[in-house]
């Protein structure tokens, strides 16, 4: 028995249609499924949720299931999954129902999902046995894809107040001016909860983490570009080079030419 044999795969199927099952079915094995284009609903023990195209979900062996879907409409609905069983694959399926148990995520990363379920598909059809080890880790890698997905579907809820958003859209400018006081007030907290706040999640209080981003993109700019370094310094909204070579050298520990010097 080698590492990967506490897995089985049944099948592993591409389709582009799909069509109302009528009565309930109870798969024989586990699965793991991906909608790519179109949607579907799915009534999953006596739950119905609608699959909307990317979407990653799951069946349990023995669960009671249904696709469903408007007969009288033409629907078209591109659809891949395999399906599984062993030791290994019940642990999975655990730890999906235990991290997501609404069943279904959309993925952070449908791009990656294509991939991994397209080389899944080559892989089993070309050789299923000496792709074996393959299969494993693929479907591995469609949990952790899940699992990550579900998580950052759970912070974008938790996120009451909109600190992790404007946390992303400093990453993306943190050359505007930002007014957190006002944005504490915009939902309803006082500025030294929302400052807590903001530094349990992004590990720096609001100016400091909006001044370690400026340098980021500051060492980024006089690494990858030819700009001159006032013209840095004044896209980081510095007001003299004194202030920003001494705040560079903080972040960096070296001066703005000295660091070009080294790294470009």
């Amino acid at each position: 028995m080698t590492y990967y044999d506490d897995i089985t795969f049944a099948v592993v199927i591409q389709h582009f249609s799909m069509y109302s099952t009528g009565s309930p079915f109870h798969p024989e094995n586990h699965s793991i499924e991906f909608i790519q284009k179109g949607k579907i609903k799915l009534e999953a023990n006596g739950k119905i949720i609608e699959l909307v195209a990317p979407a990653l979900f799951w069946m349990r062996s023995g669960g009671k299931y249904r696709f469903l879907v408007d007969e009288t409409r033409s629907v078209t609905c591109e659809h891949i999954y395999f399906d599984f069983n062993g030791r290994r694959a019940e642990k999975m399926i655990q730890e999906l129902e235990r991290t997501c148990p609404e069943g279904y995520v959309t993925p952070k990363d449908p791009e990656l999902v294509e991939q991994i379920f397209a080389d899944q598909v080559r892989k089993y059809r070309q050789d299923h046995i000496y792709y074996h080890p393959d299969l494993v880790v693929n479907a591995e890698r469609l949990v952790l894809q899940i699992v990550q997905s579900a998580r950052r579907e759970q912070k974008q809820q938790d996120d009451l107040y909109g600190i992790l958003s404007i946390g992303r859209k400093i990453k993306s400018d943190p050359f505007q001016d930002y007014d957190f006081k006002a944005l504490a007030a915009q939902a309803g907290i006082s500025y030294e909860h929302y400052r807590r706040l903001f530094r349990e999640y992004h590990g720096r209080a609001p100016a400091a983490f909006v001044l370690n981003r400026k340098m980021f993109l500051a060492a980024e700019m006089l690494q990858m570009t030819n700009m001159r370094i006032k013209e840095i310094m004044t896209t980081c909204k510095f007001d003299s080079m004194m202030n920003f070579s001494r705040t560079f050298k903080r972040y960096s520990g070296l001066s703005p030419m000295d660091y070009r010097n080294k790294f470009k």
